[in-house]
Order: structure tokens, then sequence, then C-alpha cells
């Protein structure tokens, strides 16, 4: 199984109340995330983890959610960006010794 997943980021209209927002996207650390409040004239403000927002990952599953401590104004946007490469171009098949599964999640 080769990793051929090509979504790396989702954006959210803010509307001055929700501050969860889900990403479907696979990352295996919260820091693997840059997320970003794009402001009405489209400037982008980096956001900083635990003093903007909090990452929680789904273990069995891809995504997690990003947790804003305040939320996105009616004039703002959220940007949630998968800052790591997400492809694996080796696809390695089901053998009886070998752990590809193992092998895959690491890459």
């Amino acid at each position: 199984m080769s990793v051929t997943e090509s979504t790396s980021k989702v954006r959210y209209d803010g509307n001055a109340s929700t501050t969860a927002f889900a990403f479907s996207f696979r990352v295996f650390l919260d820091t693997d995330l840059e997320v970003y409040i794009i402001e009405a004239d489209g400037t982008e403000l980096i956001q900083t983890i635990t003093t903007d927002y909090t990452v929680a990952l789904t273990a069995s599953v891809e995504g997690g959610t990003v947790n804003m401590v305040v939320p996105p104004a009616l004039v703002e946007d959220l940007l949630i960006r998968r800052a790591i490469s997400a492809t694996q171009p080796s696809v390695y098949t089901k053998e009886s010794n070998f752990p590809e599964n193992k092998i895959e999640t690491s890459f």
C-alpha cells in the first residue's frame, strides 16, 4: 500500500462562535500542522500551538480536531495545513515475515 493522499489543508469560515475544527488528513504529531487566521484582506496570521490552539489527534482514523482558544471572527477564515509531506512512493506488499504495516506507518 502506498500513501497517495494529496489533501493537505482545510479552510473554514469564521462565525465568532465555533472553536472546534476537524481535519481529515494524516499527521503524526500536533506540531505537524500549521494553523492560520486569514483576515478579510487576505493577510495570513500564523497561530501558535498551546497559545492560540490545541490539537486532538484521532488515533483510530486519520485526522483530528484543532481547538481554537478564541473563535475566528465573522470576517476571518481558519486555515489548517499539514506541514509535512505525506506521500510514500514505495509500495510494500504483504509478505509472511515482513512487517509492512509497521514500516508504512513509520513513513
